[in-house]
């Protein structure tokens, strides 16, 4: 059974200029290091998922011979 984890907030700090725009943000670098970690996590299982749930799409073997070798018997 997968236990979920407990995450903590991160409270950033925000950065504004003269027109109260937001433009650059600040966390720990405790935070920034869990972020990646889960960003990283996150690209893994999108590969997982990409690999493991692509349709395989079957073509006869004269059409695959044509497409790599042209018309050369």
């Amino acid at each position: 059974m997968l236990k979920k984890k407990k995450y903590s907030k991160i409270e950033p700090k925000y950065i504004y200029d003269n027109t109260d725009k937001k433009i650059e943000i600040i966390i720990k670098f405790k935070d920034f290091e869990k972020l990646i970690g889960q960003l990283e996590n996150l690209h893994d299982l999108i590969m997982i998922y990409e690999r493991t749930n692509k349709a395989f799409k079957a073509i006869p073997y004269e059409q695959l011979r044509a497409e790599l070798f042209g018309n050369a018997k």
